[in-house]
């Protein structure tokens, strides 16, 4: 499935093209016949197109997680208010006695 932020598969974009689906082998597609009858050159040479092609993809994908990531966090600060304590400033501080359940401890360590 084609993600929104990336705007592309991640098939895609881990292996330069896009995924054959087995009824397309069964049922022979127009992609898969092309591919069938082309020879081991105009494979590679196929190969090598979609390799240079499979960068690009992956840069722009990065760049639109990039901005993704830049417009969450500015719709963030947007609402946060920055807090200034001086010295002498009354603070709540909360301290609670750490539970060490199974999850925090770790699978490994002794008990």
């Amino acid at each position: 499935m084609v993600k929104t932020l990336t705007k592309s598969t991640p098939f895609s974009l881990v292996y330069g093209c896009e995924a054959v689906l087995l009824l397309e082998i069964q049922i022979p597609s127009l992609r898969v016949t092309l591919a069938i009858r082309m020879t081991d050159e105009e494979q590679h040479r196929l190969r090598l197109q979609e390799l240079e092609v499979l960068d690009d993809m992956r840069l722009q994908a990065q760049q639109q997680i990039e901005l993704y990531h830049a417009q969450i966090s500015k719709a963030y600060n947007k609402k946060v208010k920055e807090q200034i304590f001086k010295e002498d400033d009354l603070v709540l501080a909360v301290r609670r006695p750490m539970v060490m359940t199974y999850k925090t401890k770790g699978k490994f360590n002794s008990k």
